[in-house]
């Protein structure tokens, strides 16, 4: 066994079935902004690796815990974030006291 990669040739037919993956870039601002709003946001093909990327940094963005969950939307695979129920409820005591 080697200790190199395998190279594979690609020719021109192949190129139709080839899928490249372009790492994306989260527009944390746009998703907190809907958050903010009461939103919840779903976020197509991502791994659960990069959700848990995403929930932690959002959840020290707003300074409240963040939810994900993987679901599906009209036929894409992804996750659905949202603030927790109970940071919601905890903040709107500190509003009314």
């Amino acid at each position: 066994m080697s200790n190199e990669y395998e190279v594979i040739k690609i020719d021109r037919d192949d190129m139709v079935r080839l899928k490249v993956k372009v790492k994306r870039k989260v527009p944390y601002d746009k998703i907190i902004e809907l958050m903010v709003e009461g939103h919840e946001v779903f976020i197509p093909d991502i791994d659960r690796r990069v959700a848990w990327h995403v929930k932690k940094r959002l959840s020290k963005m707003i300074g409240a815990e963040v939810i994900a969950y993987p679901s599906e939307f009209q036929g894409m695979s992804g996750y659905l974030f949202k603030i927790s129920l109970v940071e919601q409820l905890l903040k709107m005591n500190q509003k009314n006291n």
